[in-house]
């Protein structure tokens, strides 16, 4: 049963293969805290728009949008999901702060939430 379900061919499998890409919490082998998403740095407000721009896209792709749109917010400390939230939306912040200079990204260390950055 194992092979079968490894392989794609035990029932649910797709669904199971799908799901995990839809649930938002759910973060890839890839998604580590070094993960540049754009490869433009953030220098000058002039660049800003296109850089925002990029951005969205890719966290869109991710699945991570709705931590800096503020359509996954913040649940209760004693929420179960919390802490698949708090891991993820520090996820999220450190690749918002990756591309921006050094010197901006010093002032949104201490901003709590992705969204606030």
């Amino acid at each position: 049963i194992l092979n079968r379900f490894l392989r794609g061919n035990a029932p649910n499998a797709s669904r199971f293969q799908t799901d995990q890409y839809e649930n938002p919490y759910y973060l890839h082998n890839t998604d580590h805290p070094g993960l540049v998403l754009v490869s433009d740095r953030l220098t000058t407000a002039a660049e800003f728009h296109s850089w925002r721009r990029s951005v969205r896209m890719a966290l869109n792709v991710h699945n991570k949008l709705g931590f800096i749109d503020g359509t996954i917010p913040r649940p209760p400390l004693t929420h179960k999901d919390y802490g698949v939230w708090s891991r993820c939306n520090d996820i999220v912040a450190t690749w918002l702060m990756n591309p921006i200079s050094k010197k901006t990204g010093q002032s949104l260390l201490f901003i709590s939430t992705a969204e606030g950055i």
